[in-house]
């Protein structure tokens, strides 16, 4: 019973890539229409509140955009060589699925 902390559990990779898949593109469908709407408010109100919600909304979508970059690289190279993808490259992706509660 000592050895028993040190086990781990089987990760599924490709779910793990698929939800963080997903979590980026809903955070990009999110993000963007936000960014825009808040750079023509900042264009016609000046500068305020608005820029505060501008930068950090392009700030979240360029992360959401590296993500779903460098989260598609890793599928598909999971799907040529499934040894050649570790779960620590999937965790240092970005990823938005805390923020969601309907992704697993």
């Amino acid at each position: 019973m000592a050895g028993w902390k040190n086990r781990k559990k089987p990760v599924d990779l490709y779910g793990e890539v698929d939800s963080n898949l997903l979590s980026c593109w809903i955070t990009a469908f999110l993000m963007g229409p936000l960014a825009l709407i808040t750079l023509v408010s900042t264009l016609f109100a000046g500068i305020g509140f608005d820029t505060v919600i501008f930068v950090l909304a392009v700030l979240i979508l360029s992360q959401a955009i590296r993500g779903i970059v460098k989260l598609r690289k890793l599928k598909k190279s999971l799907l040529e060589d499934p040894k050649s993808v570790r779960h620590t490259d999937i965790l240092a992706a970005p990823s938005f699925k805390g923020l969601y509660w309907f992704i697993h």
